[in-house]
């Protein structure tokens, strides 16, 4: 035994050294020559162990208890690589024999409380497990993940060292949970991306794909998240759940596996025909939308977006068809739900490519540059930016554009765009200042909306800056015609947008054209009174009514014409043709 004891010691080294490769190949040489020395298995298993590898440690530890029924290490270690490998009913085998012999030697009351510890926490794995299973299939989502992640707590619990600041539904975040089985790391990102956690869905993805290639499930998982992240064309997509569909149908079941192998082979066969409806009728509406058939393609993308609600794909090709459908909103001139489904579009792309929408808006600049959906970014922006514009939601649509400079500093349309809404925001509250001033004149006309009721570019003294009720001579006319003129005149507007161009080419034409009647006695007399005899049958007719019900009277024309002149004759204020 001494002997056994010496030859032990540098492997032991070994592993103090983390040689573990080098420390299974010595303990392997040993077993050859002792092959029924348990304490050997146990060593070697402990090296399988560093390496990961539970199965190996497994076959060891079970070899070990073979040759010596009370080596309660082996015991210890079997459950707990069993809880690695997520077999929890072969880790409560392990715990439950390891407590009767530790009973039996009763060496030491320290074992049977390890024992005792590792029962209760195998019991309430069970329990927690069952919950998870019971929520994901209720769709209750954050109860199952929130249940899923105190499993992991139980079967490693390295990680409640690990967890930072919790920020999210998810306790765990994007720490490594790789002290867990494969298969609820996998369970967590398929809750994860109901949940709409689609960066952390993704690390888990690339776990999978490079850490467990073998794994049918996680290569399911992998390719989901490649339709979702839109990475490869669709036809591949189909062609590797075909791959998948046929080695389920040849494959025994896993039997660690939340989910039978009958369940995940229908949940692939349906996420297949998904993909499959979906690119068909997205073909479709996209012809009809070449053909200019808005309203159909409407309604074709929106049922579209129904089935891919109903299977909750929510991904890339999601936020394409929000994008397609607020496309023929707009065609159809509702600049409302354009906006809307662009809001829409915005927010979860912002969810898949930067993990959050409340990021500052550096970050979101950073990140969207890095992405490559950086053009579906500027789509959005843009049209939703075009509707506000369209509904004269000035600001809002401002705000859009500035982002969008500040993703693409050099492009041209978007400082064009900038500039016209700027400009077109300025017109809207000088036009409204121009209406209040009007409004606030006491005389009895403008009370009641006289020559303010004309729209600023048809009243002729409006346009040169004037008021109707001070009767302007002509020298005030001519005076306010060359100020006015002088501002809009063409020769002012270079450097100035194309729009902006047209605006003043088109004011200066009506500035002219007031001019060409103020400034003639005859045509002047004429403009006055059509204004002021428009006015007084406007009044007229668009008073409030009166709430006491009356009869309806008959008023002639004639009436009309002399009330219209009794009116003046008392304010001695009247100089028109009648």
């Amino acid at each position: 035994m001494k002997r056994l004891f010496k030859l032990v010691e540098p492997g032991e080294q070994l592993i103090n050294d983390k040689r573990y490769d080098e420390g299974v190949s010595y303990f392997s040489k040993l077993i050859e020559k002792f092959p029924n020395e348990a304490e050997l298995y146990n060593k070697r298993a402990s090296c399988y162990i560093y390496l990961e590898n539970a199965e190996k440690a497994i076959e060891d530890s079970t070899k070990a208890i073979s040759l010596d029924k009370l080596n309660l290490k082996s015991y210890f270690r079997n459950l707990r690589c069993y809880i690695f490998l997520g077999n929890v009913e072969k880790a409560k085998y392990y715990a439950e024999n390891g407590l009767k012999f530790s009973k039996k030697t009763n060496i030491s009351k320290m074992n049977n409380k390890l024992f005792e510890t590792e029962l209760n926490n195998i019991i309430k794995l069970e329990e927690l497990l069952k919950n998870v299973k019971l929520n994901y299939q209720r769709r209750k989502y954050t109860n199952a993940l929130k249940y899923l992640e105190e499993a992991f707590l139980i079967a490693d619990p390295t990680l409640e060292q690990r967890i930072k600041l919790r920020d999210g539904i998810s306790m765990f975040g994007n720490i490594s949970t790789n002290g867990v089985c494969k298969e609820w790391q996998l369970f967590r990102g398929k809750i994860l991306l109901k949940c709409k956690q689609f960066t952390s869905a993704k690390k888990i993805a690339s776990t999978m794909t490079n850490k467990y290639p073998l794994y049918l499930h996680g290569q399911f998982f992998s390719t989901y998240m490649q339709y979702i992240y839109d990475e490869i064309p669709t036809n591949d997509i189909i062609m590797k759940l075909k791959d998948i569909i046929k080695s389920l149908n040849n494959d025994d079941d896993n039997e660690v596996d939340l989910f039978e192998n009958d369940d995940i082979l229908n949940e692939v066969l349906d996420f297949h025909r998904a993909v499959e409806e979906i690119e068909r009728l997205k073909k479709k509406h996209n012809d009809e939308y070449n053909q200019e058939k808005y309203k159909s393609a409407d309604n074709g993308y929106y049922q579209c977006l129904k089935t891919l609600d109903f299977y909750e794909l929510y991904g890339i090709s999601y936020i394409k068809l929000l994008s397609n459908i607020s496309n023929t909103k707009s065609k159809l001139n509702n600049y409302r739900l354009s906006v809307n489904y662009c809001t829409s579009g915005i927010e979860m792309l912002e969810n898949i490519i930067i993990g959050s929408n409340k990021k500052k808006v550096e970050i979101k600049i950073r990140e969207i540059n890095k992405s490559s959906f950086k053009y579906l970014f500027t789509k959005l922006y843009m049209r939703r930016a075009s509707s506000y514009r369209q509904q004269k939601f000035y600001e809002k649509a401002i705000h859009d554009y500035e982002f969008l400079l500040k993703l693409l500093p050099d492009d041209n349309e978007i400082k064009q765009n900038l500039n016209d809404t700027k400009y077109e925001k300025e017109n809207k509250n000088n036009n409204s200042k121009d209406n209040n001033s009007n409004n606030n004149n006491n005389n009895s006309y403008k009370n009641n909306n006289s020559s303010a009721d004309l729209n600023t570019d048809d009243n002729y003294y409006t346009l040169l800056g004037l008021k109707f009720e001070d009767n302007p001579d002509i020298n005030t006319i001519k005076k306010s015609f060359h100020k006015m003129a002088l501002k809009y005149h063409p020769d002012k507007c270079t450097g100035k947008s194309s729009i902006q161009k047209e605006e003043a080419e088109r004011k200066f034409k009506k500035i002219n054209e007031a001019y060409s009647v103020l400034s003639n006695n005859d045509s002047k007399q004429a403009y006055d009174n059509k204004l002021k005899y428009s006015n007084f049958f406007k009044v007229y007719f668009d008073s409030k009514p009166d709430k006491t019900p009356q009869k309806k009277q008959t008023v002639s024309t004639d009436e009309l014409l002399d009330r219209f002149i009794n009116e003046e004759n008392k304010k001695k204020f009247f100089f028109g043709w009648f």
